[in-house]
């Protein structure tokens, strides 16, 4: 049962993972479009950048931090 629950734990902490991942793929490609686009106001750039750049040292925190504190723990 404990190692069922380990396994749920590891398999969650890696989408999470996945998923912060993905999602700055997708905002810095947005960014890149728009940086395309002069339609697009500075501002609006300006506030995906700011998002880009708290999306970065999100994961950065989760993956360097938080994830491997759980990869270590669960390894216990």
């Amino acid at each position: 049962m404990e190692k069922d629950l380990d396994q749920q734990i590891l398999n969650m902490s890696n989408k999470i993972q996945w998923s912060l991942g993905e999602t700055f793929f997708r905002v810095k490609k947005l960014k890149e479009l728009m940086d395309n686009n002069p339609a697009i106001t500075d501002q609006v750039k300006v506030s995906l950048l700011a998002l880009l750049n708290s999306l970065e040292e999100i994961s950065s925190l989760y993956r360097h931090d938080i994830a491997q504190k759980i990869r270590d723990q669960i390894k216990r």
